[in-house]
């Protein structure tokens, strides 16, 4: 089965890689948002055939921004990927590593400035329908994923990487309702994800955050478990 993958560091080497059965190719990159994920599968799904779409949604506040002019001046910037020959730079969040370099602080302060939480949850919410309904268009087979559960959280509540519960912006409760979760997985009804397996299992990389190898090869058997059902 040949499989197109997509998502941020939570997917970049590692839950899929664990899918035996397939034939992968990973589009993942770290940093990378939630239009970086999106157009990295239209892209390849426009040049390629696919039997199955699997996409590990990113954080919900990160940005990326297709850049052709002068892309030479984020050579040592980390966070940036090609899809086709155009560059994608990625923001990494709110708090990302873009605050570090001086012309990705010029392309990302300013967004940061003028939108709110609601505003950025509303662009990912955008990808994630634009996604599904050009993969439904084409008769592609997908599965879709959050490496996070920011669907059902308390009022307070921010995941490590700064992003809010949506569930708590009731402006945005008419995007959410256009998402078809009928071909998502998550661990359980409430849209618990490989990040809160990760905290069950106590399975943690290096740095305490990523989910190590345990997480990642439980979650690969729930991804194989229904693409087998």
């Amino acid at each position: 089965m040949r499989v197109a993958v997509s998502g941020c560091s939570f997917t970049y080497d590692s839950w899929p890689k664990f899918l035996s059965e397939c034939q992968v190719t990973n589009l993942a990159s770290p940093g990378a948002g939630n239009k970086y994920v999106a157009d990295s599968i239209i892209h390849a799904t426009s040049i390629n055939t696919y039997d199955l779409v699997l996409v590990m949604w990113s954080g919900i506040t990160r940005l990326d921004f297709p850049v052709t002019k002068n892309i030479e001046l984020f050579k040592d910037y980390p966070f940036k990927r090609k899809i086709g020959n155009i560059d994608y730079v990625m923001s990494g969040g709110i708090m990302g590593s873009w605050q570090e370099h001086p012309l990705a602080t010029e392309l990302f302060e300013g967004n940061y400035k003028v939108l709110s939480e609601n505003d950025l949850i509303l662009l990912s919410l955008l990808e994630i329908i634009k996604l599904q309904s050009i993969l439904k268009s084409k008769n592609i087979n997908y599965y879709f994923m959050s490496y996070v559960n920011y669907w059902n959280q308390p009022n307070d509540w921010l995941s490590k990487n700064c992003d809010p519960g949506i569930n708590n912006f009731n402006l945005l409760t008419p995007i959410v309702n256009q998402i078809d979760f009928t071909p998502w997985i998550f661990l359980n009804s409430n849209k618990d994800s490989i990040a809160e397996l990760a905290i069950e299992l106590n399975s943690f990389n290096e740095d305490l955050f990523h989910p190590g190898d345990l997480a990642n090869k439980e979650w690969a058997k729930l991804v194989t478990n229904r693409i087998n059902s």
